[in-house]
């Protein structure tokens, strides 16, 4: 016999991993499950999205050597030049500007 997975398979994962969980009825706004999340089938629940981790910083080129690096300490222009944006739950990379 097949099991079915369960509906909220991939949020009851997130959660034992340590995940904070909202919920919702129907199209009503997100709310932080405080406890433990009932896993209602008339519920919608999701992981509470984390906010991007956005970083400033002077990137230039070394002259001496060519080697790029940041904030480097002779720099004498505090305008940043390099915009990395961050995923806030995974840490990845998610974008690079020039500013």
């Amino acid at each position: 016999m097949k099991t079915v997975p369960h509906k909220h398979q991939h949020e009851i994962k997130a959660w034992a991993d340590g995940a904070q969980i909202q919920a919702r009825q129907f199209d009503g706004p997100w709310q932080d499950c405080v406890h433990s999340p009932s896993w209602s089938k008339f519920l919608e629940y999701r992981v509470k999205p984390i906010p991007d981790v956005v970083i400033e910083t002077v990137m230039q080129l070394n002259a001496a050597d060519g080697t790029s690096f940041p904030g480097a300490e002779y720099n004498t222009s505090t305008e940043n030049n390099l915009r990395l944006s961050f995923n806030g739950f995974t840490g990845k990379l998610r974008k690079a500007e020039v500013i």
